[in-house]
């Protein structure tokens, strides 16, 4: 289980610029993955390492001024959430490919609804709409939390 929130330096811009090469890593990946229906331990830790950083990329970009009131009711809805794509992996190396496109689809809906935010909010300073977002974002992570739990027991 990878926690989404490690100690770590700031980002260097090099750090940054290399992101769209770990996309483009993870996407061949699991390109791979699911056209051969198999997968390994350190390939799928690969791509926990990838949607988590990506993802609290997406969240770092939510600190400037206009969201940060929101931006620590967000930041908690994140700190135990848990990435084990490893989990969709069968001891003998098979993928599951329902579960694998499921937490696939959770955690691109995540993203998108932190992107949504952010344009939302920088467009309006509506606190009753941020407030909807919250809900939803919160009802999102905790529907793949459950999920998460499902797949591992």
């Amino acid at each position: 289980m990878t926690l989404l929130f490690k100690e770590k330096k700031p980002a260097k811009k090099r750090e940054r610029v290399s992101s769209l090469d770990n996309t483009f890593r993870i996407a061949s990946i699991l390109q791979k993955s699911i056209k051969s229906g198999r997968s390994s331990y350190v390939e799928m830790s690969r791509v926990n390492q990838i949607v988590s950083f990506n993802m609290k990329s997406r969240l770092d970009s939510l600190k400037s001024k206009s969201i940060s009131g929101n931006y620590h009711d967000i930041l908690a809805l994140f700190r135990h959430l848990s990435f084990c794509y490893e989990s969709a992996i069968t001891p003998n190396g098979s993928i599951k490919i329902k579960d694998l496109n499921r937490m696939l689809n959770y955690d691109s809906e995540i993203v998108i609804q932190l992107d949504n935010f952010k344009k939302l909010s920088n467009c309006n300073n509506n606190k009753a709409t941020d407030l909807d977002y919250i809900k939803n974002l919160k009802d999102l992570i905790k529907e793949r939390e459950d999920f998460m739990k499902s797949i591992r027991a």
